[in-house]
């Protein structure tokens, strides 16, 4: 939608939205413009493929999977008009940013669960380190009793960043399932449209028969 020089957008919006596309563009490692513009066509291939699963925007959720499962994409310059209403999405900006920001995170989770986990882990283990080393100086100069408190509060941190590591390889685990998971429902989807273009559907059996058995009794009324 012309991010930088839409006249349609604000100053701030126009910042607020060159911020948004350029953190899901890293993420997602796609080349797009504009992140969270609901214009969209896709191929019956590439939808079969993405599953969304937040309930706020399918927009982010939707590059960041299409990324991650190296789908092509391609972004194209559009007009826009003066928005007639206020959006039927959120209610404030605070609202969009803080729910864009959890759809963000949790669809960049679900695909690097351990870059995620393991990353978050050593922030904390490294958190922790600073505390010991605070109370080995003071224990070095002989006052290491009055500090046990650091050492205490390290040694928590280091078994919680260890936890939060441990965490992220089951993540990683669950998200091979998911992958997994979602390789069977994209066969099953592809063998339920062969299906249903070879014989007719059940429903449509039902009002077929229905009609055939209507017919008599039609004729038999015009008799």
């Amino acid at each position: 939608r012309g991010v930088d020089k839409n006249a349609h957008f604000g100053p701030f919006k126009r910042r607020l939205q060159r911020l948004g596309s350029t953190v899901v563009r890293r993420l997602s490692g796609t080349d797009i413009t504009d992140a969270v513009s609901g214009f969209r066509a896709i191929s019956r291939e590439a939808a079969q493929r993405i599953t969304i699963t937040t309930e706020f925007s399918y927009t982010t959720d939707m590059l960041i999977q299409a990324g991650r499962k190296r789908m092509a994409i391609a972004s194209v310059p559009v007009r826009t008009h003066a928005t007639p209403r206020p959006s039927r999405l959120f209610t404030s900006i605070p609202r969009f940013i803080s729910q864009t920001g959890v759809t963000i995170v949790r669809a960049y989770t679900t695909y690097n669960a351990l870059r995620v986990f393991v990353g978050a882990g050593l922030l904390l283990a490294l958190a922790g380190v600073l505390p010991i080393l605070r109370f080995l100086w003071f224990y070095a100069n002989g006052d290491g009793g009055g500090h046990v408190q650091s050492l205490v509060i390290g040694g928590s941190l280091l078994v919680l960043g260890g936890l939060v590591a441990v965490m992220g390889m089951l993540a990683d685990l669950i998200t091979a399932n998911r992958k997994l998971l979602e390789a069977t429902l994209h066969k099953v989807r592809l063998l339920e449209e062969r299906l249903a273009a070879q014989d007719p559907s059940p429903a449509q059996e039902d009002n077929a028969n229905d009609e055939h058995e209507a017919l008599p009794r039609r004729l038999d009324l015009s008799a």
